[in-house]
């Protein structure tokens, strides 16, 4: 069923409001994925993220309509044939993180065609960098961990230390 003129509106009102709060943005050409494989990669990436990333299938001319006259405007090359949009919202490379076993997994059917980061699109072989950041709270979380750990071991070498003084 065609969308009605208003109802375009609303998607492009939408997909922009998304667009703008990214700090990431992410394009993949997609050529023999299976609907029910396309809703896969959608449904573990939105469980797994939290809402901090969204995927974006639309018409590509709403996309094009999306981005014009903002700082975006560049990707509308990227707008053709089948393609999915990615957004990271909290880290830009949490999106990368997150795809990366279904860029393996569907090698073949997948094929990443530009990353827009803090206003500028990306070369494609820094994705594989920018995927291997961590965020600030899973590297807060390393530092608890370590720091617990070098408690604990202090105390283990301490009581260590008195038993064989006994």
């Amino acid at each position: 069923m065609a969308l009605k003129l208003t109802e375009k509106k609303k998607v492009v009102l939408n997909i922009k409001k998304n667009i703008n709060k990214s700090l990431s943005i992410i394009i993949l050409h997609y050529v023999g994925l299976t609907s029910n494989e396309i809703n896969d990669i959608r449904k573990n990436i939105n469980k797994n993220s939290n809402n901090n990333v969204l995927i974006i299938k639309s018409r590509n001319s709403l996309l094009k309509l999306s981005v014009k006259n903002t700082i975006f405007e560049c990707l509308s090359n990227y707008f053709i044939n089948s393609i999915l949009v990615i957004l990271s919202f909290n880290f830009p490379g949490f999106a990368s993180s997150l795809l990366e076993p279904y860029l393996k997994k569907y090698k073949d059917k997948l094929e990443l065609k530009s990353l827009f980061v803090e206003g500028k699109i990306i070369s494609l072989s820094l994705n594989d960098k920018l995927s291997k950041f961590i965020s600030i709270d899973k590297a807060l979380t390393y530092f608890i961990y370590f720091i617990k750990k070098i408690s604990v071991m202090k105390i283990i070498n301490v009581l260590l230390l008195i038993s064989k003084k006994k």
